[in-house]
This record gives structure tokens, sequence and C-alpha cells, in this order.
């Protein structure tokens, strides 16, 4: 059975985890948090009402986690 990365949001005003999916490659993972990332971000000249990420925003967090033994999670921010 071959290790995935696994992508995972949490929605921080419900306090809920989300499955975002599982990856082949890191690579696959990071392009997966990006798009999601940047769906979550407020349209230009809008505010930052949910999702952005920037205060009063309540931001949805996205995470990466890589398979066993290959290192710690960490929390997608935007760039890599």
């Amino acid at each position: 059975m071959q290790k995935k990365w696994l992508v995972e949001g949490k929605d921080v005003f419900a306090n809920e985890w989300y499955a975002i999916g599982r990856f082949q490659t890191r690579h696959e993972a990071v392009a997966a948090a990006r798009e999601t990332f940047l769906r979550l971000q407020p349209p230009p000249g809008k505010p930052d009402l949910s999702g952005g990420p920037h205060p009063p925003g309540i931001q949805d967090r996205i995470f990466i986690v890589p398979p066993e033994g290959e290192g710690e999670g960490w929390q997608y921010l935007g760039e890599e």
C-alpha cells in the first residue's frame, strides 16, 4: 500500500475538520492546498468577511500532512 499525502481544512468558525484529498506526491498536495487557499480568498475590492487570511475574516485553515515517516505536517499559508 502506497503512503499518501493528506490535505485537510479546518473551519475555524464551526471548529470542524474536512478532507480536501489524498495525493500521491508532495507537489500534488501543495497544488490542492494552493487551489483551496485561493478559493477561500475574498474577491478583489470586497471586504474580507470569511475565509481570508487577514482579520477581520474568519479563516479556514489548510493543512498538509505527509505520509508517516516523512516529516511533520504544516499549515499552508499561501506559498511554499
